[in-house]
């Protein structure tokens, strides 16, 4: 297992333990230094033995803290409870040391309680502040009262005012400090909700934008099909006419038109209604994959009118596709409307000459068809 984890804010915890750690050492250092100097009338065995405890004590916590357990808590650094094991070994420490050695530990005192910045909170301080100021009182008391009666009243007393006035003033600064933590903490927060609406704003809109695009393009299908028998509109015609005529002039391919008339239709309106018409209609309207190549492209031109587009053909292969289709219209049945009920087409075949406009192509089909209907209907009229 390694020392310093990899997660980060276990890492702070850890790095954060170690100072705290350097700390203890460094004031083992100096009081070892007393001692042997004579400055401190310690007894060393008893050094030892606070040395033993709180060192025991330090690897409990690096232990909570390293394995993680310390996370079930509130406060995952523990940092109130190393705090208050500071105090009680700056107590310690100023007892063991005596007279001599308490304005060494006095310092000890407050580099404790600055610990506290970096997650108490401004009460958290308070108290904190308080502990150490009783503790340090204590303390004193208790040298006082094993030393014997030889100190000065007013030295004490100014002694621990001066204490008391610089932990009230660390108090406070590290009340401010929380304070403004806390309001870092809630502008961080405000910017990330910020961000979160942002975000939540702009998938929104992509999602719209989405949806409009989804939209526009259902809407150009719609202006583009006829509703009734799915095939393409006159709308669409014209443009495909346009880009098929425009192919044909630069390649030099032929191009093929077929304009198809579905006989006596009106008849069928009026004797079975338009319900039976839009179903003779709509089951005409198959003679896209029963007819044609997948090239070819056939529209509902009006009413009961079609048009077929078949590029790349000659003469004879467009009138065979007529003929496909003048066969598939007599198979076609209406059982549902009358078993007897049958239906024919007229149409009129013709073939793109270049630089012609696509009004003369359009009308050279349209009189074909139209000698188809004047010679009986049900047949196929090729004008070149």
């Amino acid at each position: 297992m390694q020392i310093i984890p990899s997660d980060y804010k276990q890492r702070i915890i850890i790095q954060r333990f170690f100072m705290a750690c350097f700390c203890y050492i460094f004031s083992y250092v100096l009081l070892v230094i007393a001692i042997f100097s004579g400055v401190s009338g310690t007894n060393f065995d008893d050094f030892k033995l606070v040395v033993f405890v709180f060192s025991c004590l330090q690897v409990v916590f690096f232990i909570l803290l390293r394995s993680g357990f310390s996370r079930r808590f509130k406060d995952p650094g523990m940092t109130t409870t190393q705090i208050v094991a500071g105090i009680l070994y700056m107590s310690f420490l100023m007892y063991m040391g005596g007279h001599e050695y308490r304005s060494v530990v006095m310092h000890g005192y407050i580099i404790v309680v600055l610990f506290g910045v970096f997650y108490l909170s401004t009460w958290g301080f308070t108290i904190i502040s308080m502990a150490s100021i009783l503790s340090y009182m204590i303390a004193t008391i208790s040298i006082v009262y094993r030393d014997g009666m030889y100190y000065s009243v007013n030295f004490e007393v100014a002694q621990f005012a001066v204490f008391s006035i610089v932990m009230l003033f660390a108090m406070y600064l590290g009340g401010y400090q929380a304070r403004l933590r806390k309001k870092l903490r809630e502008q961080s927060k405000g910017l990330i909700e910020s961000h979160l609406q942002i975000t939540q704003q702009k998938d929104a809109l992509e999602y719209s934008q989405k949806e409009l695009q989804q939209a526009l393009r259902k809407l150009g299908q719609l202006a583009a099909r006829d509703e009734l028998t799915g095939l393409d509109n006159r709308r669409q015609f014209d443009e495909v006419m346009k880009g098929q005529i425009s192919k044909a002039e630069t390649l030099g391919v032929s191009l093929g038109l077929l304009m198809l008339d579905l006989d006596h239709f009106k008849q069928v309106n009026d004797k079975y209604g338009h319900i039976a018409g839009d179903a003779v209609l709509s089951a005409f309207s198959a003679i896209g994959p029963q007819c044609l190549r997948r090239s070819d492209f056939v529209a509902r031109y009006g009413g009961e009118e079609f048009v077929v587009l078949i590029p790349e053909t000659d003469q004879a292969s467009l009138l065979e596709c007529a003929e496909r289709i003048n066969k598939f219209t007599r198979s076609l049945r209406f059982d549902d409307v009358d078993p007897d009920l049958r239906v024919t087409v007229s149409i009129g075949a013709t073939l793109y000459q270049r630089s012609e406009t696509i009004r003369s192509f359009m009308l050279r089909a349209d009189n074909a068809l139209y000698d188809a209907k004047k010679q009986g209907r049900d047949r196929v009229i090729f004008v070149s």
